[in-house]
């Protein structure tokens, strides 16, 4: 494993980001207080994460492919490059080639991690019903980010965000035998595609607070049976599924439904549409996908939530928009001056407005 003590922050972040792309070699740039360390190769990531201490280190990953650390167990601050690339711009995506698993417990606490801009195949909080308390996790913010399979709870969790996220499974608080529900602490999922929200437990000792915002959900939700007295609150959506008893629906657009299912309250929806009918374009898909390309999944005019912005990912304070807040290189240059001392660099980078 090689590494590479760099003294210049801004300098490291971007040359060794565009060196990937030139070179096809995968980097991960730990900074701790004034400390840059940059760490290359698929397990660059793990690395990083070995290195880094418990609270406040930010590790930023380059484009390419990476495997995970066994456990993410330490407060810190995950980056990527994106979960798209861009070939006109020589940008490629960052994906971890496996499950992120955030593993609370075993004496860890904690308090407050932060993950942008990677694709990964699927992301766990593992743990159980017997995590102590002072053990659970906090505060977890998931933004740009793509996960190939699902996210899954196995323990209890407080304040979890995903926000402008595609999803292609559900989003589930379930063991592996799908008999075992937990419960969640403030779940918010801004301006996310997803398939479903599904299997947290509602009952008299344990209750999950879960809002929906300008999401598009895909596929069906579940039947209800799962969730008991569910309080799922849905706004500004697309919802091609069914609604959990329980819920409450508001600006929201039903794909194939008449009217709002018994136990379930709302208002200022939109009911009886086909997707052609919703989707700007007149596409008749939801997939974020379509033939490997993006679709846009923006929708007509006539469609407005209760926030008098587009219903679905474009509207809200947080419209759809993939690219990490990171700054992505378009153009890297390097010039050795003729007396062989001095090394002069050249860097043009897009700075998102939107992060």
């Amino acid at each position: 494993m090689k590494k590479i003590f760099i003294s210049m922050l801004a300098i490291a972040g971007f040359a060794v980001a565009q060196a990937q792309v030139d070179n096809e070699v995968s980097t991960a740039t730990l900074v701790h207080g004034d400390q840059t360390t940059v760490y290359q190769g698929v397990n660059a990531f793990i690395a990083a994460y070995n290195a880094a201490a418990d609270t406040l280190d930010v590790i930023t990953l380059s484009p390419g492919s990476f495997y995970p650390p066994e456990k993410i167990q330490k407060s810190i601050t995950i980056r990527g490059a994106g979960f798209e690339g861009d070939s006109t711009k020589r940008i490629t995506r960052t994906r971890v080639g496996g499950d992120i698993n955030i593993t609370p417990g075993e004496g860890k606490n904690i308090n407050g991690i932060t993950i942008e801009g990677i694709r990964c195949r699927s992301l766990c909080v593992q743990g159980n019903d017997q995590t102590p308390a002072d053990q659970q996790l906090h505060n977890l913010n998931i933004n740009k980010c793509y996960m190939e399979g699902r996210v899954q709870f196995l323990s209890l969790a407080h304040d979890v965000t995903l926000s402008r996220c595609y999803v292609t499974n559900s989003i589930v608080g379930n063991h592996s035998n799908y008999n075992d529900y937990v419960s969640i602490d403030n779940l918010q999922l801004f301006n996310c595609i997803i398939s479903s929200v599904d299997r947290f437990l509602n009952n008299s000792t344990s209750f999950s607070n879960i809002m929906v915002n300008h999401c598009i959900i895909n596929q069906a939700h579940n039947n209800g049976s799962y969730v008991g007295l569910g309080a799922y609150v849905f706004y500004n959506c697309i919802i091609n599924g069914n609604v959990p008893s329980g819920g409450t629906v508001r600006g929201c657009i039903l794909i194939n439904q008449s009217k709002l299912n018994d136990n379930v309250e709302g208002d200022g929806n939109y009911f009886g549409k086909q997707i052609a009918d919703v989707l700007a374009d007149g596409s008749s898909s939801l997939e974020y996908y379509v033939n490997d390309v993006p679709h846009s999944l923006a929708v007509k005019d006539e469609f407005v939530g209760i926030d008098n912005t587009p219903v679905g990912v474009f509207g809200g304070i947080m419209p759809w928009n993939p690219i990490p807040s990171l700054p992505r290189i378009t153009d890297f240059k390097t010039t050795v001056s003729d007396d062989n001392k001095t090394l002069h660099v050249s860097i043009k980078a897009d700075v998102p407005g939107n992060p």
